[in-house]
């Protein structure tokens, strides 16, 4: 089924995770007797000489990003316990990541507009936007719904910053949206 399609990435992690950490640790275990004729004894009643396990990799780690970054029933029913606090980091960030899957097509529409060369990228990416609404790329509320995912995307990545009398700088001018 098309939920199970979506688990497989999790799933896959989470039981290849637990059993090199497994294994790790019960090789750690059977190291630490202090005597080696015990110790020699011990692994061959466990048969655990060496790590055996498939190591987590490249493509699975890949794979379980991709997952992850789609909005799912199944990524919704892991992180339901998550509770956002209106302002707080995982909230900015969640409301980034729902506006960029927003964006994905119009996304999509700029980078193909770029590259056929209907205008030019700015130095900026709110001048890039400017630039593909003129080229008529992408329509004013398209525009402005990319605009607003930037501000979003741009809160999310953002660090905190400090004054000259190291206050710290509140949102609104951080972003320059007083």
């Amino acid at each position: 089924s098309e939920h199970r399609a979506q688990a497989k990435p999790y799933f896959e992690y989470a039981t290849r995770w637990a059993l090199v950490n497994a294994e790790k640790a019960l090789l750690s275990f059977l190291d630490n007797f202090p005597s080696a004729p015990t110790r020699q004894l011990m692994k061959l009643i466990t048969v655990t000489y060496s790590p055996k396990m498939k190591k987590i990799n490249d493509d699975l780690v890949r794979e379980l990003a991709h997952q992850a970054q789609l909005n799912t029933h199944i990524k919704r029913q892991l992180t339901h316990l998550v509770k956002p606090v209106p302002g707080d980091g995982n909230d900015i960030n969640q409301q980034a990541y729902l506006a960029k899957i927003a964006c994905l097509p119009l996304l999509a529409k700029v980078k193909k507009g770029l590259k056929q060369g209907y205008f030019k990228s700015g130095v900026r990416f709110s001048e890039t936007l400017d630039r593909a609404r003129a080229a008529k790329i992408i329509t004013e509320g398209e525009h402005k719904q990319l605009l607003d995912y930037n501000l979003k995307r741009e809160r999310a990545i953002r660090v905190d910053e400090f004054d000259f009398d190291m206050q710290l700088v509140d949102d609104r001018a951080a972003l320059k949206i007083a």
